[in-house]
């Protein structure tokens, strides 16, 4: 997974010079799990006490060794997979791309408050309530806009309970707690009979980013017009995509493993924005990262600190919206 990062940053680098950038890379191995002696040694090369960015670090002590070595030089530092480490509180030069699931939970409630405010929303309890956190905001923020829901149970009478506070003008909203293949087939199936008997009834599904891999449930997804939040997406639709797996197999002459989210679009996505923030506004280009923009495949970038001598984290988030047309809609709601 790991070389399928750099090969997909590579391809970003390819793309950098064809805009005309002057750059020079390096690629160091520092080792592996909490053995960081090689990567200290690496620390008192001029190479490395020379640069302008530095990517990566894998774990805990990889990662704080690397950022304290950024905070002393003033180097930028990009932590491209974690999500938990703590150096992002006190090191003002860290980028974090992978988004905490804290912003992720502000961000989509907020935004599903703002969208849906004329909607039906039911929530149906049941399967894992794996979703608390996010149940739990979504409800808060509602209440908090004077704006009414209703809640189910999956139960075997649960087309019923539907039925009872369904509303034929506008859309129902349903949010099942869990986030669950087998939770979300079930609701899925209830629906199903509801409209049968009754076409009337506009539905609309709404729930998570584990949902895009369920991919028996697409066709679903499309005949009800589905939302999912998510920090990450890859619409295999896209021209951008099939050039983007078209490149990489000209050039390592295989495809892209079959991982979500995808390791190579992420090394592409990471060097394309940071690449691209270096060769528009110099090193110091955190003063004018809200400016820096674009045509990411997978993730959405929307840096911001969390405090005035901490880091930068990613906020980045989509609503994707399976349209009952059969089209896939990908909403950048980050900003």
């Amino acid at each position: 997974r790991l070389q399928e990062y750099y090969e997909g940053f590579l391809l970003a680098v390819e793309e950098m010079k064809r805009r005309g950038a002057d750059l020079e890379l390096y690629v160091f191995e520092i080792g592996k799990g909490n053995d960081i002696k090689k990567l200290q040694s690496l620390l008192q090369t001029l190479e490395m006490q020379s640069l302008n960015l530095i990517i990566g670090g894998v774990n805990d002590v990889q990662i704080r060794t690397l950022s304290d070595f950024s905070k002393e030089r003033n180097i930028k530092y990009v932590v491209p997979f974690s999500q938990s480490n703590g150096e992002i509180l006190n090191n003002g030069n860290i980028f974090q791309v992978n988004p905490l699931p804290k912003s992720q939970i502000d961000k989509a409630t907020a935004a599903f408050t703002d969208n849906f405010r004329n909607a039906n929303v039911i929530f149906v309890n049941g399967g894992q309530n794996d979703k608390v956190d996010f149940i739990s905001q979504l409800q808060n923020n509602l209440r908090g806009n004077n704006l009414s829901y209703e809640t189910v149970n999956i139960t075997s009478t649960l087309d019923s309970s539907l039925l009872s506070i369904l509303k034929t003008t506008g859309e129902n909203i349903v949010i099942p707690t869990s986030g669950d293949m087998s939770t979300i087939s079930r609701v899925i199936a209830e629906l199903r009979e509801v409209q049968e008997a009754n076409s009337e009834y506009q539905f609309r599904l709404f729930g998570y980013p584990e949902w895009q891999t369920y991919s028996s449930l697409i066709n679903d997804y499309h005949h009800f017009g589905t939302y999912i939040y998510t920090p990450f997406f890859v619409n295999e639709n896209s021209t951008e995509v099939r050039s983007f797996k078209e490149n990489f197999h000209k050039w390592y002459d295989r495809s892209l493993l079959d991982t979500n989210p995808g390791y190579g679009m992420w090394g592409y996505d990471t060097g394309l924005f940071f690449l691209t923030a270096i060769q528009q506004f110099g090193v110091n280009f955190e003063q004018n990262v809200d400016r820096i923009k674009v045509n990411s495949l997978q993730f959405p970038f929307n840096f911001e600190r969390l405090n005035n001598w901490g880091g930068f984290f990613n906020t980045g988030l989509y609503f994707i919206y399976y349209d009952t047309n059969g089209s896939i809609t990908k909403l950048d709601i980050s900003r």
